[in-house]
């Protein structure tokens, strides 16, 4: 999540959405939050919905992605020009394609789930505006040490579900839940 955020190369206090709530999301809204980014966190369930504003470094707009005028409502909020990035943190195909709806005129996208099918862009809304996207897998050693400062400093936490090791068959369900709040962790006995 750090990488992806660096990769963006954000200017001071740009704002930026957050697409997909569940354990990486959360951390992303929590790191941008730190860093100074106004933040709007989207997602469709309300468990991402309710962790966006868990923490004390909570999204200042939090919207459902059904609604009919979420695309509208981001785009005002971020004073009429769109989000400067957008981290997708989904694997949704289609989320993926809305998420450049949402960006200003050379706006970064980042990429960081991974869907088994395919992304697919729209090329009037890349091209048009001039868009960049990006993929990020990890951090270098130099940015996780930034990181761990940005964690301590501002108490950054992730919402963990505990589970025991004869639990662990039951994982790849769990993880495809989409009412998955959070990460899953295997505790060792």
């Amino acid at each position: 999540m750090w990488g992806g955020i660096q990769a963006a190369k954000l200017k001071p206090r740009v704002p930026v959405g957050v697409i997909g709530i569940g354990g990486l999301g959360s951390l992303a809204v929590q790191f941008l939050k730190a860093l100074g980014h106004p933040t709007v966190a989207i997602d469709r369930r309300i468990e991402g919905l309710e962790l966006a504003v868990q923490t004390s470094l909570k999204a200042d707009l939090v919207i459902d992605s059904t609604s009919e005028t979420a695309c509208r409502d981001i785009i005002q909020w971020a004073d009429d020009e769109g989000l400067a990035a957008v981290i997708v943190c989904t694997e949704d195909v289609a989320a993926n394609e809305w998420s450049l709806k949402l960006l200003r005129v050379h706006g970064q996208c980042v990429v960081l789930g991974l869907p088994t099918s395919p992304l697919q862009f729209n090329a009037f809304e890349l091209v048009f505006k001039e868009l960049n996207i990006i993929g990020s897998l990890v951090a270098t050693v130099e940015e996780a040490r930034k990181m761990m400062k940005v964690v301590e400093q501002f108490g950054i936490t992730s919402h963990v579900k505990v589970l025991s090791m004869d639990r662990a068959p039951d994982l790849p369900a769990l993880y495809m839940n989409p009412h998955l709040k959070g990460r899953l962790v295997v505790q060792m006995s």
